[in-house]
């Protein structure tokens, strides 16, 4: 009586075929994660350009129903304009990515002072159409009408308060930034309001 045996062996993969597919996995992730990074940026930019719609519409509300802005964005919310803040109007989030809000002060002759305008301001991250379609501030004049790039008028002998451009301080800064290449902005540099920063304005 004879008996057959059989032997089988398993094979293993080796050293060198567990570094390839290492490598070939983590050049995957490279070249996915950029696209996805990319994808992220825009989002938050669309979150808040359109928180800024928001909060924009309350101080247009506010005005109309106080005769001037508010002195904060804070005050929107006991005054009952808006529930909450936007996340990028708290200051629980860095400088960079807050709004900026910032109120110009006049007074009339005869009058009282008042907040006639004011200007709002929030960095994004990657350069797109709102940049296009935003305010470009570079600075205000007083008179009886708005000239561009001034940000508000104010029909006055007396001089207005006001703080721009320091507003944006620490939005903006030297380093360069590839993500801001569009053609309007003819640098890669995000140092000032019409490179990054997408702002508007208001005035009653």
């Amino acid at each position: 009586m004879s008996h057959t045996f059989f032997s089988s062996k398993v094979r293993g993969f080796t050293l060198i075929e567990l570094l390839v597919v290492i490598a070939i996995i983590g050049l995957l992730s490279t070249v996915i994660a950029a696209p996805i990074q990319n994808a992220r940026k825009k989002a938050r930019d669309a979150k808040k350009v359109a928180e800024m719609k928001a909060v924009q519409l309350a101080l247009e509300q506010y005005a109309e129903a106080n005769g001037e802005y508010p002195v904060d964005l804070a005050t929107l919310t006991t005054g009952g304009y808006m529930p909450v803040l936007p996340t990028y109007a708290g200051t629980s989030v860095p400088v960079r990515d807050r709004f900026a809000y910032v109120v110009y002060s006049g007074t009339p002759t005869g009058g009282a002072a008042q907040r006639f305008g004011y200007h709002l301001g929030a960095h994004l991250e990657t350069f797109g159409p709102a940049l296009d379609t935003d305010r470009d501030c570079t600075g205000i004049t007083l008179g009886t009408s708005i000239t561009p790039p001034a940000c508000g008028s104010f029909n006055t002998a007396v001089a207005a308060t006001f703080s721009y451009p320091t507003w944006v301080v620490g939005m903006i800064g030297t380093a360069t930034n590839a993500d801001f290449t569009g053609a309007d902005v003819g640098t890669t540099t995000c140092t000032a309001v019409t490179d990054c920063i997408f702002d508007v304005t208001g005035q009653q």
